[in-house]
């Protein structure tokens, strides 16, 4: 995440943190992001300020309650749900083994949410570097409850 690490510590239990190496200047990129994080308010510097990881010292910033919606232990962070906006083209269903399936190929959008507008990264994710928006494609089974993705 922006050059970050999210370390969970065995020492405090359902404290995450975001952390960035100690030895590390103020250009670098991952203090950029940190200091935008904390200046939103989804970060705050805290005790204990230093983390020792992977033999590597870090300075430590405990997440927010607004930090924790949207920057997911295990998941990275949140930036919005993606929808699909149509569908471009479908292959005629057909069977296979017993089963019915179809191709389908998509358009979506993202919606992004709140951490993203508040860090001015919208223009940045809607281009073609990160493919949240775009074309996908996906593949449908028939089921005796209607069509499922596979």
């Amino acid at each position: 995440m922006f050059g970050l690490e999210l370390l969970n510590l065995k020492d405090a239990p359902d404290k995450h943190f975001v952390s960035v190496p100690a030895r590390k200047g103020p250009e670098h990129s991952g203090r950029v992001w940190i200091s935008k994080l904390a200046k939103a308010g989804y970060v705050e510097k805290s005790a204990p300020t230093k983390i020792g990881f992977n033999f590597q010292t870090y300075d430590g910033y405990l997440l927010t309650e607004k930090g924790r919606k949207y920057i997911r232990w295990n998941e990275g962070v949140c930036v919005g749900r993606s929808r699909v906006t149509g569908i471009v083209e479908y292959t005629e269903p057909a069977d296979l083994g017993g089963m019915t399936f179809t191709r389908v190929t998509y358009s979506y959008e993202t919606d992004f949410n709140e951490i993203v507008k508040d860090l001015g990264l919208e223009a940045e994710l809607r281009g073609d570097r990160f493919g949240l928006d775009g074309k996908g494609k996906a593949t449908f089974v028939k089921t005796n409850r209607g069509w499922r993705l596979e």
